[in-house]
Protein backbone atom coordinates (compact mmCIF):
# COMPACT_ATOMS: atom_id res chain seq x y z
CA UNK A 1 0.00 0.00 0.00
CA UNK A 2 1.57 3.53 -1.14
CA UNK A 3 1.68 6.06 1.68
CA UNK A 4 -0.90 9.25 0.58
CA UNK A 5 1.39 12.42 -0.41
CA UNK A 6 1.82 14.82 2.54
CA UNK A 7 1.66 18.23 1.34
CA UNK A 8 -0.59 19.14 -2.00
CA UNK A 9 -0.79 22.62 -2.88
CA UNK A 10 -4.60 23.59 -4.69
CA UNK A 11 -5.70 26.72 -6.37
CA UNK A 12 -8.74 27.46 -4.99
CA UNK A 13 -10.59 30.36 -6.71
CA UNK A 14 -7.09 32.83 -7.13
CA UNK A 15 -5.65 31.29 -4.03
CA UNK A 16 -2.66 28.88 -3.42
CA UNK A 17 -3.51 26.62 -0.63
CA UNK A 18 -0.81 24.06 0.75
CA UNK A 19 -2.71 21.17 2.09
CA UNK A 20 -0.78 18.85 4.28
CA UNK A 21 -3.13 15.70 3.58
CA UNK A 22 -3.70 13.29 6.77
CA UNK A 23 -2.52 9.11 5.69
CA UNK A 24 -5.83 8.99 4.48
CA UNK A 25 -4.49 5.68 3.18
CA UNK A 26 -4.01 4.38 6.43
CA UNK A 27 -7.27 6.18 8.74
CA UNK A 28 -10.49 4.40 9.20
CA UNK A 29 -13.75 4.90 11.04
CA UNK A 30 -14.14 3.54 14.41
CA UNK A 31 -16.63 0.70 14.99
CA UNK A 32 -18.51 3.71 16.40
CA UNK A 33 -18.60 5.66 13.94
CA UNK A 34 -19.64 3.16 11.57
CA UNK A 35 -22.38 2.12 14.14
CA UNK A 36 -23.63 5.86 14.34
CA UNK A 37 -23.94 5.51 10.12
CA UNK A 38 -26.18 2.80 10.11
CA UNK A 39 -28.21 4.38 13.01
CA UNK A 40 -28.01 7.56 11.12
CA UNK A 41 -29.86 5.35 7.59
CA UNK A 42 -32.21 3.53 9.49
CA UNK A 43 -34.22 6.65 9.47
CA UNK A 44 -34.41 5.93 5.58
CA UNK A 45 -36.84 3.36 3.71
CA UNK A 46 -35.52 0.06 4.20
CA UNK A 47 -34.75 -0.53 0.26
CA UNK A 48 -32.17 2.50 0.36
CA UNK A 49 -30.28 2.16 3.68
CA UNK A 50 -27.72 0.42 2.07
CA UNK A 51 -26.98 3.06 0.19
CA UNK A 52 -27.85 5.80 2.41
CA UNK A 53 -25.02 3.80 5.23
CA UNK A 54 -22.60 3.84 2.46
CA UNK A 55 -22.92 7.68 1.86
CA UNK A 56 -22.86 8.36 5.92
CA UNK A 57 -20.18 6.32 6.17
CA UNK A 58 -18.17 8.22 3.30
CA UNK A 59 -19.37 11.41 4.86
CA UNK A 60 -17.87 10.31 8.23
CA UNK A 61 -14.49 9.43 6.11
CA UNK A 62 -14.09 12.72 4.44
CA UNK A 63 -14.68 14.34 7.42
CA UNK A 64 -12.04 12.64 9.46
CA UNK A 65 -9.42 12.94 6.87
CA UNK A 66 -10.62 16.55 6.92
CA UNK A 67 -9.95 17.03 10.24
CA UNK A 68 -6.53 15.11 10.32
CA UNK A 69 -5.16 17.56 7.48
CA UNK A 70 -3.55 20.59 8.02
CA UNK A 71 -4.95 23.52 6.18
CA UNK A 72 -5.69 27.50 6.49
CA UNK A 73 -9.38 28.53 4.54
CA UNK A 74 -8.62 32.07 3.27
CA UNK A 75 -10.92 34.59 5.29
CA UNK A 76 -11.81 35.98 2.07
CA UNK A 77 -13.28 33.00 1.02
CA UNK A 78 -15.13 31.82 3.79
CA UNK A 79 -16.82 35.36 4.06
CA UNK A 80 -17.97 35.27 0.43
CA UNK A 81 -19.44 32.17 1.10
CA UNK A 82 -21.30 32.68 4.32
CA UNK A 83 -22.62 35.77 1.93
CA UNK A 84 -23.98 33.73 -0.30
CA UNK A 85 -25.74 31.41 2.02
CA UNK A 86 -27.03 34.48 3.84
CA UNK A 87 -28.39 35.14 0.23
CA UNK A 88 -29.77 31.90 -0.15
CA UNK A 89 -31.35 31.87 3.32
CA UNK A 90 -32.96 35.35 2.15
CA UNK A 91 -34.32 34.07 -1.32
CA UNK A 92 -35.89 30.61 0.60
CA UNK A 93 -37.29 33.13 3.28
CA UNK A 94 -39.55 35.81 1.03
CA UNK A 95 -40.27 32.79 -0.96
CA UNK A 96 -42.15 31.73 1.75
CA UNK A 97 -44.00 35.53 2.37
CA UNK A 98 -41.16 36.50 5.53
CA UNK A 99 -38.58 38.54 5.80
CA UNK A 100 -34.50 38.30 7.52
CA UNK A 101 -36.06 40.44 10.26
CA UNK A 102 -38.90 37.79 10.73
CA UNK A 103 -35.77 35.18 11.07
CA UNK A 104 -33.87 37.49 13.05
CA UNK A 105 -36.52 37.91 15.55
CA UNK A 106 -37.96 34.19 15.88
CA UNK A 107 -34.16 33.27 16.19
CA UNK A 108 -33.51 35.85 18.85
CA UNK A 109 -30.10 36.42 16.42
CA UNK A 110 -28.70 39.71 14.33
CA UNK A 111 -27.25 39.48 10.72
CA UNK A 112 -23.64 39.40 12.10
CA UNK A 113 -24.42 36.83 14.29
CA UNK A 114 -25.98 34.72 11.48
CA UNK A 115 -22.70 35.76 8.97
CA UNK A 116 -20.51 34.35 11.83
CA UNK A 117 -22.54 31.02 11.78
CA UNK A 118 -22.54 30.40 8.36
CA UNK A 119 -18.47 31.63 8.29
CA UNK A 120 -18.04 28.61 10.51
CA UNK A 121 -20.04 26.11 8.36
CA UNK A 122 -18.59 27.78 5.54
CA UNK A 123 -14.75 27.08 6.50
CA UNK A 124 -15.96 23.39 7.28
CA UNK A 125 -17.50 22.97 4.03
CA UNK A 126 -14.30 24.49 1.93
CA UNK A 127 -12.20 22.64 4.23
CA UNK A 128 -13.21 19.42 2.70
CA UNK A 129 -13.63 20.56 -0.79
CA UNK A 130 -9.88 21.85 -0.75
CA UNK A 131 -9.25 18.45 1.25
CA UNK A 132 -10.79 16.71 -1.74
CA UNK A 133 -9.51 18.62 -4.51
CA UNK A 134 -5.73 17.51 -2.66
CA UNK A 135 -6.67 14.09 -2.91
CA UNK A 136 -7.51 14.61 -6.48
CA UNK A 137 -4.49 16.01 -7.31
CA UNK A 138 -2.49 13.32 -5.16
CA UNK A 139 -4.54 10.44 -6.71
CA UNK A 140 -4.51 11.81 -10.21
CA UNK A 141 -7.99 11.96 -9.87
CA UNK A 142 -8.48 15.58 -11.67
CA UNK A 143 -10.85 16.23 -14.55
CA UNK A 144 -10.05 15.29 -18.24
CA UNK A 145 -10.87 17.10 -21.16
CA UNK A 146 -13.48 14.35 -21.70
CA UNK A 147 -14.89 14.59 -18.35
CA UNK A 148 -15.78 18.10 -18.84
CA UNK A 149 -17.10 17.63 -22.04
CA UNK A 150 -19.21 14.72 -20.43
CA UNK A 151 -20.47 16.84 -17.54
CA UNK A 152 -21.35 19.68 -20.08
CA UNK A 153 -23.01 17.75 -21.96
CA UNK A 154 -24.88 16.44 -18.84
CA UNK A 155 -25.98 20.23 -17.40
CA UNK A 156 -26.59 21.23 -21.18
CA UNK A 157 -29.25 18.59 -21.09
CA UNK A 158 -31.01 19.49 -17.82
CA UNK A 159 -30.74 23.23 -18.57
CA UNK A 160 -32.49 22.41 -21.41
CA UNK A 161 -29.38 24.96 -22.94
CA UNK A 162 -27.12 23.93 -26.41
CA UNK A 163 -23.89 22.17 -25.10
CA UNK A 164 -22.24 25.17 -27.02
CA UNK A 165 -24.14 27.83 -24.84
CA UNK A 166 -23.40 26.57 -22.24
CA UNK A 167 -19.09 26.29 -23.28
CA UNK A 168 -19.82 29.96 -24.14
CA UNK A 169 -21.41 30.84 -20.81
CA UNK A 170 -19.03 29.09 -19.09
CA UNK A 171 -15.84 30.30 -20.37
CA UNK A 172 -17.15 33.58 -20.35
CA UNK A 173 -18.42 33.10 -16.75
CA UNK A 174 -15.31 31.65 -15.54
CA UNK A 175 -17.18 28.65 -14.30
CA UNK A 176 -15.66 26.65 -16.47
CA UNK A 177 -12.75 26.02 -13.94
CA UNK A 178 -15.27 25.50 -10.99
CA UNK A 179 -17.53 22.70 -13.14
CA UNK A 180 -13.80 20.83 -13.77
CA UNK A 181 -14.05 21.57 -9.46
CA UNK A 182 -16.65 20.05 -9.07
CA UNK A 183 -15.37 16.79 -11.30
CA UNK A 184 -12.57 16.39 -9.42
CA UNK A 185 -14.47 16.90 -6.37
CA UNK A 186 -16.64 13.96 -7.03
CA UNK A 187 -14.08 11.86 -8.26
CA UNK A 188 -11.81 11.97 -5.05
CA UNK A 189 -15.57 11.45 -3.36
CA UNK A 190 -16.28 8.11 -4.69
CA UNK A 191 -12.25 7.52 -4.76
CA UNK A 192 -12.48 7.58 -0.39
CA UNK A 193 -16.24 5.90 -0.81
CA UNK A 194 -13.75 2.76 -2.25
CA UNK A 195 -11.84 3.04 0.79
CA UNK A 196 -13.85 3.40 3.59
CA UNK A 197 -16.02 0.37 1.97
CA UNK A 198 -13.15 -2.11 1.59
Amino acid sequence: MTKAPNTVEVTYESFRIPVQLADYRTIVLTDEEREHAVQQAAAVPESQQELTTDYFLQAAFVEKVTNNSTLRVPKQIAHERALSMGRALQQKLESDQLSLDDYFKAMKTTKDQLIAEFEVEAKQQLRQRIVLLAIAKAEGLEATDADYANEVERLSSSYGMPTEGLVGFFAASGENESVRQDISVSKAADFMKQLVLN
